[in-house]
């Protein structure tokens, strides 16, 4: 199989003091590379970079300026990928590192020679880290970061390498009815075929407050995954038995979105994955003619 694992911040990064949660990643590397070692292609995306790079600065300096979070990202990627090293260095695997824009899903050239890096590093054994590449990345009119976060960044990685899984580790088990931290009635929400506005309407605006995601960018990524025939998981990655669980298609505790779309052309799954460049505008006519012509 082709498993793209998303880690969300709580997971990568201690919110005390800013460093590497050594225990998870480490139990977590060790889980992957038994299912490398069983032929399995594996690519993680980690978040956690901005906040490991408040250990190069000043802990009591806060700023929330884009640009400099984009510094930060640039301090903790270094600490990130060789942590990563050392951990799967243990295991004598070795990594790579793939930092991706918007841009590189925008144009289909670009889009296919990333398919080919992926397809080579699968080849040789070599497992992928990937991250938004922060510092060359534009910012959105919400003054995000590029692509946005890294649910999202899955979400196209399991598009362009036609993954058959793709599993968000979060600090939550899965998507409740209502955010279970302030709702005792919130219930576990085992499976979901369609993802509609009343889903997102659930989703509210839960988040960590330490990452730039929540439960809504995890719907908004599943929305692209199982557009792309991507069976979607969340699970909780304080709970890495779920992990296993999953992977060996065994019963777990945790949200599945299943797949919309099916045999996908190369191309068709670029569509989905390209972000808008801009809109075309019918009259009534026209429409009435399309409608008729293909419904």
């Amino acid at each position: 199989m082709r498993i793209v694992i998303k880690l969300g911040t709580k997971l990568v990064v201690s919110q005390n003091n800013y460093s590497i949660n050594n225990k998870i990643l480490k139990e977590l590397i060790s889980i992957l590379s038994n299912f490398h070692a069983n032929g399995h292609n594996i690519v993680l995306v980690s978040s956690g970079a901005v906040l490991l790079g408040k250990n190069f600065i000043k802990k009591n300096q806060t700023n929330n300026d884009t640009c400099y979070k984009q510094m930060l990202s640039s301090l903790g990627q270094i600490k990130l990928i060789k942590k990563f090293n050392e951990f799967f260095n243990q295991h004598n695997i070795v990594i790579s590192q793939i930092l991706l824009t918007k841009d590189d899903f925008r144009y289909y050239t670009r889009y296919l020679n990333i398919k080919k890096i992926f397809k080579l590093l699968f080849d040789k054994k070599i497992i992928p880290i990937v991250n938004q590449n922060d510092i060359v990345a534009d910012l959105l009119d919400n003054n995000e970061i590029d692509i946005g976060n890294n649910d999202i960044l899955a979400a196209l990685v399991s598009n362009i390498i036609e993954a058959d899984l793709l599993i968000l580790l979060t600090d939550q088990k899965g998507f409740y009815t209502s955010d279970p931290r302030y709702r005792k009635d919130a219930k576990l929400i085992s499976e979901i075929s369609t993802i509609n506005k009343s889903l997102f309407d659930k989703a509210g605006n839960s988040s960590s407050g330490v990452g730039s995601g929540g439960m809504i960018t995890k719907l908004q990524a599943a929305m692209i995954s199982t557009s792309s025939g991507v069976k979607t998981i969340i699970v909780s990655g304080f709970k890495l038995k779920e992990l296993s669980n999953v992977i060996n298609n065994k019963k777990f505790i945790g949200t599945a979105f299943h797949p919309t779309n099916t045999n996908l052309t190369c191309h068709q799954r670029w569509i989905i994955a390209a972000p808008e460049s801009g809109k075309v505008i019918i009259d009534d006519k026209t429409s009435k003619d399309i409608i008729k012509k293909h419904v």
